[in-house]
């Protein structure tokens, strides 16, 4: 069974690579980068992939967590009548150490 993978990445965790696109992002200056074939299966595990990466952004900005780059990798199989057996992702965060404040 092939499985359909993708990359979405932002900030520092954008793709360097020659084939990755580059699409505008409300939430990073740069924009994201996408790595992924333009098949209906990449498309769907694509969607997962963005959704959880603006996720971060954005819940990271209602925390007042700073967040320098994001990286999110989804994959996912069919089954022969190419209904979906299920999207798993992986989401890498690169974020500066938080300091708290505390004195002595």
């Amino acid at each position: 069974m092939d499985t359909f993978g993708v990359s979405v990445g932002a900030g520092s965790l954008r793709s360097t690579a020659a084939e990755a696109v580059h699409f505008p992002h409300r939430w990073t200056a740069e924009g994201v980068t996408v790595q992924a074939p333009f098949t209906g299966a990449h498309l769907l595990h694509l969607a997962a992939a963005g959704c959880v990466l603006n996720d971060v952004y954005r819940e990271a900005a209602a925390l007042g967590v700073a967040v320098d780059g994001v990286r999110v990798t989804a994959s996912g199989a069919f089954d022969p009548d190419w209904h979906s057996t299920g999207i798993e992702y992986q989401v890498e965060v690169d974020s500066p150490p938080r300091r708290t404040g505390c004195r002595r």
